[in-house]
C-alpha cells in the first residue's frame, strides 16, 4: 500500500509507489512535478486532449463550466438503470486505477490523490466506502475534465481535503459537479428523492450523507 510523505500546500500529482518522502520533501514534490510536466502528454486519452482547451481557459478566467462537467458525467452514468453508480469501473473503463493509500502524517487530512502520469487516483485506506466513491468521483473528474491540462500544469491541482471543502477554483468546482452527477444522476434521485429520507437515500446510492443533502436541495 503505497505511503505518500510530507509536501507543502499542493500535492501535486507524483508516483504513488514512491513511498514515505525523506528530507525535504517539499522540494522533492516540486521536482517530481516538473519531471512530470516535462513528459509528453500524446499517451492522455482523447475526451482529455479536447477537455484541454477548455480547462485552461476556465482556469485563467476563474469560470467553471458547471453544465460541460454534469454533461459528461450524465452521459458516463447513463446505462445504468439503479444506484449505485460503480465510479471504480467507470475510472477503468478509461484506464485510471483506483488504490487505497496512506498518506503519513497527513493521513487525517487528505482524503484523495492523483496521479496524472500513472494514471492512478490514490485514495485514503481509512475512509468509508462512500467517502472513497466520492473522491474517486471527484477524482475522476480531474482526469476526464482537466487531465492533459493538469499534466502540463501540475501546481493548478490541489489535494482533495478530508474534511471541509477543496480550496475554490473552477477546476474544483467542475470536478465536484462532475462528481455529484455521476454517484447522483438526478434522474435515478428524482423518483425517490420524496419517498425516503436522507439518511435511507445515502445508503442507497452509497455516498455522504451530505453529498445527498445537497443534491436534494438541487432539484
Amino acid at each position: 500500500m503505497p505511503s505518500l510523505g510530507r509536501s507543502c500546500t499542493f500535492f501535486h500529482a507524483f508516483p504513488a509507489t514512491l513511498g514515505a518522502f525523506g528530507g525535504d520533501s517539499a522540494s522533492e514534490v516540486r521536482r517530481l512535478s516538473a519531471t512530470q510536466a516535462s513528459r509528453s502528454r500524446s499517451g492522455s486519452p482523447a475526451v482529455e486532449r479536447e477537455n484541454m482547451a477548455s480547462a485552461a481557459s476556465n482556469d485563467a478566467m476563474g469560470t467553471a463550466d458547471i453544465k460541460k462537467a454534469e454533461g459528461l458525467a450524465r452521459d458516463l452514468a447513463a446505462v445504468y438503470s439503479a444506484p449505485p453508480v460503480p465510479v471504480l469501473e467507470i475510472a477503468e473503463r478509461h484506464g485510471v486505477r483506483v488504490i487505497p493509500a496512506t498518506f503519513g502524517q497527513f493521513q487525517g487530512d487528505v482524503s484523495g490523490v492523483s496521479d496524472f502520469q500513472a494514471r492512478q487516483i490514490n485514495l485514503n485506506v481509512e475512509d468509508p466506502p462512500e467517502r472513497q466513491a466520492y473522491a474517486a468521483a471527484h477524482e475522476l473528474g480531474h482526469f476526464l475534465l482537466h487531465g492533459a491540462f493538469l499534466l502540463d500544469h501540475p501546481d493548478r491541482y490541489n489535494l482533495l481535503p478530508r474534511f471541509g471543502a477543496p480550496k475554490p477554483g473552477p477546476l474544483e468546482e467542475e470536478a465536484h459537479a462532475f462528481a455529484a452527477e455521476l454517484l447522483i444522476p438526478k434522474r435515478l434521485l428524482m423518483p425517490v428523492a420524496k419517498s425516503a429520507p436522507p439518511t435511507q437515500l445515502a445508503s442507497i446510492f452509497k455516498v455522504p450523507i451530505d453529498l445527498i443533502e445537497r443534491r436534494l436541495k438541487s432539484l
